[in-house]
């Protein structure tokens, strides 16, 4: 039913509440997957958010493992991202993923974050801007101690 300032909005009532709420993404998430519901959810935001409280307080081992999971996939895709696709040291040429890391080329920025986890999502969330490259924890644990990675120390001595 509209009203001299033109059409009233569309509402919805929720699934779990039952209460009647404006039809717009304030109270009710999107979602184009379904067909005729003008593309949200028919469960409002505070439902969903109350009954994610809950799952989580019922299920903490549930919950890590999905934490773990989704933080193994923001690095595979940083490592995959830095390394052309196949994820290797580009010091050493190591390609066992436990061993791989991201390495700042020219030391780290505060606001990329201390831990791996929020630099992966630091990166993700930018871009994956260049200035970084992976490197296992030996070459990359060789060049924040010492300056240099034995490999490249061999690489010249090679040459010489």
């Amino acid at each position: 039913m509209g009203s001299e300032f033109g059409p009233a909005s569309p509402t919805r009532t929720c699934t779990v509440c039952r209460n009647e709420l404006p039809l717009n993404a304030h109270y009710f998430h999107r979602d184009n997957s379904a067909l005729n519901h003008y593309g949200f959810q028919w469960t409002c935001k505070r439902c969903k958010i109350l009954a994610r409280r809950q799952f989580v307080k019922d299920n903490p081992g549930l919950k890590r493992a999905e934490d773990r999971r989704r933080q193994q996939r923001l690095r595979m895709a940083a490592l995959l991202h830095y390394s052309d696709g196949s994820p290797k040291c580009s010091c050493c040429g190591e390609s066992q993923i436990e061993f791989l890391a991201i390495d700042h080329i020219n030391g780290g920025a505060p606001e990329q974050g201390g831990s791996s986890t929020k630099l992966f999502r630091w990166l993700k969330a930018h871009g994956y801007p260049p200035g970084f490259r992976v490197l296992c924890h030996n070459c990359n644990s060789s060049l924040g101690f010492y300056g240099y990675c034995p490999h490249q120390q061999e690489t010249l001595e090679g040459a010489s």
